[in-house]
């Protein structure tokens, strides 16, 4: 009975492991894990921002390092890319400056600085999109990548797109791109900065010069699709936005025959990958393809509940679009009225976003004149410091000089007073053996006087005795 019981309870254990979600599995593991596995990279978009909540809840709360800064990236990140801007700013404003702070001199910060610049511009904050910009061109590990100063080209595109410039927006990235530094960019990148350059062309109403940019990207992405250096998803976001541009240049035409080829694959991909935006965005061209069929009211009905979706994820430039598309479905629909009120919809919205773009532009050039005078300032003082520095490096090396010198001077100082007493030890001994010599001098003359007085004086006598007897011989 208690092996049964034991079996049982091991059966029930082994049941357990095996229901564990793989977002809990996930926990254990480092943010860089979690972001680079299979697992995540092949989820869609709400799954991905589900594991990523299920990471950070089961860290303490009050832990901010790094490893959390960079999941807090990833979450606004992903949850700008579903469209609802609105709640990733709410978010980005609780986190952003622990965020940032946490990842310091890493180029993890220029990251999360442009997924919180996306945010920031997409919820008409132009002003702290151009700080953010400002920040992330000041950061150390700006100049190492040129993925970091890409994120920079691509929000302030992205301003310039906001503020009523798209086509000063696309011409930035036309530059690069016919210079060929984009070459040193990542794939998805490279085929990123693309299908924005026709994007911006299309909302400054340039379908030609789009279109050109469209068969570009289409084209390196069947190219590169085999090389291994693209993920599924990153494949089905990037033909999705291809095909996505494509069909609103074909819907401006009128040419329905090709949207409807194109249309299939648009909704696959959207559907893989997840996300409000992707489907509300799809089913624009879905109803689109209704209205060019006849099918008016579900035309009607397609467009109604993407409208609504639209207003959720406050994505004014769309809703224009949707307004200006229900106003044809409503008159086709022989729905005059309706008609009329989509078109004054549409007119108040247009009306507005001028307005608000007009706004954005007079707070983008007064941002810019601020942050100007900031860096001017900045610049100044760091002069000053320099030249500070300057005259401290010079004062010491006068100091050291003028000490070097005293300590030479102080050195022979010593030298000379030591020459001197040798000298007067050396003149001493010369002034003693001149005494010496001299007394010795006397003495030899003393002697010799002496000497010869004593000789002479005999010899005198022998002289004297001498020539006595030679002259008595």
């Amino acid at each position: 009975m208690r092996l049964y019981r034991l079996l049982i309870g091991l059966i029930a254990l082994l049941v357990g492991l095996s229901a564990t979600p793989v977002a809990a599995e996930a926990d254990a593991r480092s943010i860089e894990n979690l972001l680079e596995c299979d697992d995540y990279i092949g989820s869609p978009l709400d799954e991905r921002l589900a594991q990523l909540d299920a990471w950070i809840g089961k860290r303490d709360s009050s832990l901010r390092d790094a490893e959390w800064a960079k999941a807090a990236s990833a979450r606004i990140s992903i949850i700008a890319q579903q469209g609802e801007f609105g709640v990733a700013d709410v978010y980005a404003d609780e986190v952003i400056d622990d965020m940032l702070s946490a990842l310091g001199d890493d180029g993890a910060y220029i990251a999360a600085a442009y997924s919180v610049g996306f945010v920031k511009i997409y919820a008409h904050k132009i002003d702290e999109a151009l700080i953010l910009v400002d920040r992330m061109r000041s950061h150390p590990a700006f100049d190492t990548d040129p993925l970091y100063q890409q994120h920079v080209d691509t929000l302030m595109v992205a301003i310039h797109s906001q503020t009523g410039n798209p086509i000063l927006a696309a011409g930035v990235f036309i530059d690069k791109y016919q210079e060929g530094t984009i070459d040193d960019l990542p794939l998805i990148d490279q085929l990123k900065l693309i299908a924005n350059i026709s994007y911006a062309l299309i909302k400054g109403r340039a379908y030609n010069e789009a279109r050109e940019y469209l068969n570009i990207a289409a084209e390196k992405l069947r190219t590169w699709m085999d090389s291994g250096e693209l993920t599924t998803l990153n494949v089905r976001r990037v033909r999705w936005h291809i095909h996505y541009n494509l069909s609103e240049i074909l819907i401006h035409e009128e040419q329905f025959d090709d949207l409807a080829r194109l249309y299939p694959q648009l909704k696959d991909d959207a559907d893989s990958i997840g996300g409000a935006l992707y489907a509300s965005q799809t089913r624009f061209v879905e109803a689109a393809l209704a209205y060019s069929r006849g099918e008016y009211d579900r035309a009607a009905a397609i467009i109604e509940r993407t409208i609504d979706e639209t207003i959720t994820l406050s994505a004014s430039d769309s809703l224009i679009e949707l307004y200006g598309l229900q106003a044809k479905i409503y008159k086709a629909a022989d729905r005059p009225e309706d008609a009329l009120r989509s078109y004054l919809d549409g007119k108040a919205l247009d009306d507005d976003l001028k307005a608000e773009q007009g706004r954005a532009r007079v707070e983008y050039m007064n941002t810019r004149r601020v942050l100007l005078e900031r860096n001017a300032q900045i610049k100044e003082l760091k002069a000053m410091t320099v030249a500070a520095e300057q005259m401290r490096r010079r004062d010491r090396i006068i100091a050291v000089t003028a000490s070097t010198g005293l300590t030479l001077v102080l050195f022979f100082a010593l030298a000379l007073m030591r020459s001197r007493r040798h000298l007067r030890l050396y003149a001493d001994e010369l002034e003693s053996s001149e005494k010496k010599a001299q007394a010795a001098a006397h003495t030899k003359a003393t002697f010799l006087a002496n000497m010869s007085h004593e000789i002479r004086t005999p010899l005198n006598g022998l002289l004297g005795m001498t020539q006595v007897l030679a002259e008595q011989r």
